[in-house]
Order: structure tokens, then C-alpha cells, then sequence
């Protein structure tokens, strides 16, 4: 291991037939930027690469498994995941403070907890259709992501998950969404639509899943789910339901009145 290490190098090459970068092995590396590593990778292990100076490693195609914390607060603005990937630990994408961009190849069906938190500059995601669940905060805290398109298949979206992403401007909630964590959307105050495809309101944890949220944004609902958005926990919470059915063009405006809107918390 090279953990906590000084390095008067400006890369490190790891030879081919290396499997394995193991627990902690390049954690709080100072010196090198750049890691290139073998095809024959099949492992990243917790901390592998956190808190190093490396900001230039690409992730090889063979990776089956990335660890919890395995690029914490790594410097790269750049990451994909290949498809060989089936296994990722909590938090491997978090406080990535430089990160822009992440994409998912892999046909994994849920991103862990804390999946890219607290990544501030990360403004592009693109994610499998196969994924069915979000995990606790895994988009917590990315400031400046201001649009994101959920899978199609998505199913639950969890505890605090988008929570403080302040210009979040958008979401479209597929059909197949059915809850909701607590918090999930909390002070995304820079929201100003939500269209929501499911016929049947996806459950709220609890009344403040959208706190912080204005209330009376105009929130797109199929025909006909009117009276069950309005009385549902979470989504009582909107003031401005707006039944349609062409997403995501409003059909149907139906506002209620502003002054109701603080009752309805």
C-alpha cells in the first residue's frame, strides 16, 4: 500500500495482470496526478483512491466492484463506470468537488447511498435504464445539477436523496415510481416544475418530502388523479396540480387558491 505517502512521481502505472487495488491503497497519496491502470483490474476496494493528489485514472472495462469511499473526495471532473461493474459500496463518488460529469454503463438496479453527495460542480448524469432504486442522499447537495433524467424504470427514490440541490429547475417521476424518502426533494428551492406520470401518487415517508420546494409550481399528474394528489401525503403539499395527457405539455391548469396553500402543509 502507498497510503499516506509522498510521491516524487507525476504517474503511477500499475503493470498488467495486477486484479486488485486494494483497501486504501493509494488513500491521502500526495504528489502523483495521474493513475494508469491494467486492463485486468477487476477490483477497486474501500478508500482505494480517496484523498490522493490523483486526478487522471480511468476506471477499466473489467471492473466488477467499486468499494465504499473508493474515490472520496477525489479530484477528477470525469467518471464512467463500465459495464462489467456490478457491485458499488456507499458514498464511492462522494464530495467530489471537481466532478462534472458521471456516467453509468453498468446495468446495476440501484445506486448506493451517498452515490455522487455533495459533488458541487457536477452538472451531467447519465444512468441505466435498469436502475430501480436511489439510494439516502445519493444526489444530495450537487448545487449546480440542474437537470437530471431519472430511468424509466425507477421505483424508489430515497431519504434526503436530491436534498439541497438548489438548482434542480425540473423532474419527470416515471410511472413506475412508487416512494418517496423522507426529505427526498427538502430545499430544492430552485424547482419550478414537477411532472409526476403515475397513475396512483408515489408515497411520501413523510408530510416534508418536498419542504422548501415552492408550493405553488405547477405539478403535471395524469388525468384523472386529481382528488388522489391533492389528499396524499407529501403532495398536499402543492397548491397547483395540473392534470394532463401529453406529457410534458399541460393540457389541464387547475390552480387552487393561494390563500388555501399554507393549510395544506
Amino acid at each position: 500500500s502507498f497510503a499516506f505517502s509522498q510521491l516524487g512521481l507525476s504517474t503511477i502505472t500499475i503493470p498488467e495482470g495486477v486484479k486488485e487495488i486494494p483497501h486504501s491503497c493509494f488513500m491521502s497519496v500526495e504528489g502523483p496526478e495521474q493513475a494508469i491502470l491494467p486492463s485486468t483490474i477487476e477490483t477497486i476496494d474501500i478508500y482505494g483512491f480517496s484523498y490522493s493528489t490523483i486526478k487522471d485514472v480511468i476506471i477499466p472495462e473489467a471492473v466488477d466492484s467499486i468499494g465504499m469511499y473508493a474515490f472520496f473526495y477525489s479530484l477528477q471532473e470525469s467518471f464512467t463506470i463500465p459495464a462489467s461493474c456490478t457491485t458499488i459500496g456507499m458514498h464511492p463518488f462522494s464530495c467530489c468537488f471537481y466532478l462534472k460529469d458521471i456516467t453509468v454503463l453498468s446495468e446495476i438496479t440501484a445506486l448506493p447511498e451517498g452515490f455522487v453527495y455533495a459533488s458541487d460542480l457536477l452538472e451531467k448524469v447519465t444512468l441505466p435504464s435498469t436502475i430501480k432504486t436511489f439510494g439516502k442522499q445519493a444526489f444530495a447537495i450537487c448545487v449546480s445539477l440542474t437537470t437530471i433524467d431519472l430511468p424509466y424504470q425507477l421505483e424508489t427514490i430515497g431519504e434526503e436523496c436530491f436534498m439541497n440541490c438548489h438548482s434542480l429547475d425540473s423532474i419527470v417521476l416515471p410511472p413506475t415510481l412508487q416512494h418517496i424518502g423522507k426529505g427526498a426533494f427538502m430545499n430544492c428551492t430552485g424547482m419550478d416544475k414537477i411532472y409526476s406520470l403515475a397513475q396512483t401518487p408515489p408515497t411520501c415517508e413523510d408530510a416534508v418530502a418536498f419542504i422548501g420546494v415552492p408550493q405553488d409550481i405547477p405539478v403535471y399528474i395524469p388525468i384523472g388523479t386529481m382528488n388522489s394528489y391533492q389528499n396524499a401525503q407529501g403532495w398536499k403539499y402543492f397548491a397547483n396540480f395540473i392534470e394532463t395527457e401529453n406529457f410534458p405539455d399541460a393540457v389541464i391548469d387547475v390552480v387552487k387558491d393561494p390563500a388555501k396553500v399554507e393549510s395544506r402543509v
